[in-house]
């Protein structure tokens, strides 16, 4: 039996005297039956603002975060490559972030991808500057929201680190933690294609392996390094702008743009599946492979330590992009796949795309929007159907109108978020009830605290 826990904290909720507490508890068993349990507590450290707003630091532990992201300081979180998220729920009508853009060597700030409920809206940055507030979500219907904040520069595009400080909630309101990570996890290395360039048209938040990731419903930590080649002093990657670095001083790097080693913790993300998308900045720079012997050795060498470092345990797909010029890179990025598999590499994978992507521009390298979901269809399908990604299915997954309050209480709980095929969903309400169906209205009228149980199960 495999079983996974999730704690989901509410804070600071004042209960009347006459008042009702849920406690959503779920587990998750093997397939094809499932469930998953969130508990709800209290934890009263929220703080107001001089207008008596909510405020909700980002040390808070509803927030989710992901990526290579600096949490050394848990009030300042800093977020450096593209596609690094941020992720929580939060209650009231009206939502503001915190955030600082410590700049880089590019003329202008970072970008933000924010989305409130599924609806996603871009906000630039003004470079160098703290404490920005922006007003992502006001005018909402008073209840529960998802909120999704995405990073959409990276280091490769010039742009420095953005620190996240918290939220400006409405008066009384609060955060619940977001629903339960994928269980399927993919860490991306790459150029800019994987960054998410050109910027104003992709970016991170929606790159290919943001796109895969939804695809294969799985966590993605996207690596990706625009101008990036293999060997140091080549490829088009400029650690601050002056010094020309390559993927074997960045790859185990949780900042890659200091000048000083600043090693990322592997411990902090176990991928079932690694990706690495290199090799076009390699030929396109015309300087790499002219000492291919040295490319070969320094590209092989860091492949067997990422090997190491997940302890044997991840797939690793090396993913050259097919374009209408890139055929040395193909060819000598699938020389290395050939003499690590001699080698007994059995854990090693090549994949390119069959199909030219549209790019932006007009450009034959970096894809637009439409480019960018047609590589990630590819690469999904391929991971897919050679079961690289052990994910177990299904996955129970339910949200909650409302947590607490007085009585009587009517509370939804919606499972759409569920995966699986053909999924029944059974509810266990806490209180002797039990209904059936993806989603389900209550009405407790006695007070107390109350586990409510989700279990889905597969269909033939």
């Amino acid at each position: 039996m495999h079983l996974l826990k999730h704690f989901f904290p509410i804070r600071g909720t004042l209960l009347p005297a006459l008042a009702i507490l849920i406690c959503c508890v779920f587990e998750s068993h093997a397939a094809p039956h499932a469930k998953e349990q969130f508990v709800y507590d209290n934890n009263p450290d929220l703080g107001t603002d001089a207008t008596g707003n909510q405020t909700i630091a980002a040390d808070h532990s509803a927030f989710r975060y992901t990526g290579r992201i600096d949490i050394s300081d848990p009030a300042t979180p800093k977020m450096f490559y593209s596609s690094s998220s941020i992720e929580t729920r939060f209650t009231g009508t009206s939502c503001q972030i915190t955030v600082s853009d410590k700049g880089g060597w590019s003329e202008s700030g970072n970008k933000l991808y924010v989305e409130v409920n599924g609806n996603g809206s871009r906000y630039q940055l003004d470079k160098k500057t703290d404490n920005q507030v922006l007003t992502v979500a006001s005018g909402l219907n008073d209840g529960t929201h998802d909120l999704l904040i995405v990073n959409e520069f990276g280091p490769g595009a010039g742009k420095g680190a953005v620190v996240f400080h918290g939220l400006t909630l409405d008066a009384g309101a609060t955060v619940h933690a977001a629903s339960p990570a994928p269980e399927g996890a993919i860490s991306f290395y790459g150029n800019s294609t994987c960054e998410g360039a050109p910027g104003d048209l992709v970016g991170g938040s929606r790159s290919y392996p943001m796109v895969t990731g939804e695809l294969l419903n799985a966590q993605v930590h996207n690596n990706g390094i625009g101008g990036l080649a293999v060997m140091d002093n080549t490829g088009f990657f400029q650690m601050n702008g002056t010094t020309t670095t390559g993927f074997e001083s960045t790859w185990d790097q949780l900042n890659p743009s200091r000048s000083v080693a600043d090693p990322w913790d592997f411990s902090r993300f176990s991928p079932q599946v690694v990706v690495l998308s290199l090799g076009i900045n390699d030929q396109s720079s015309g300087t790499a492979f002219k000492e291919l012997a040295r490319w070969k050795s320094t590209f092989s060498s860091i492949i067997r330590s990422l090997d190491s470092k997940h302890n044997g345990t991840a797939e690793i797909l090396l993913f050259p992009l097919t374009t209408t010029w890139t055929g040395e890179a193909l060819r000598n990025v699938r020389a290395v796949y050939d003499e690590l598999k001699n080698e007994g590499m059995t854990n090693l994978h090549f994949f390119t795309n069959t199909q030219i992507y549209p790019t932006a521009n007009n450009d034959n390298t970096h894809p637009n929007e439409a480019g960018a979901i047609q590589l990630a269809q590819e690469l999904a399908s391929y991971i897919s159907d050679n079961e690289l990604l052990n994910v177990q299915t299904p996955q129970a997954v339910f949200t909650v109108s409302t947590t607490n309050g007085p009585s009587p209480l009517e509370v939804t709980f919606d499972a759409s978020g569920s995966h699986g095929e053909n999924l029944s969903y059974a509810w266990d309400l806490g209180d002797g009830t039990t209904q059936s169906g993806m989603q389900v209205a209550h009405t407790y009228t006695d007070t107390g605290l109350f586990t409510v149980t989700l279990s889905v199960t597969e269909g033939e």
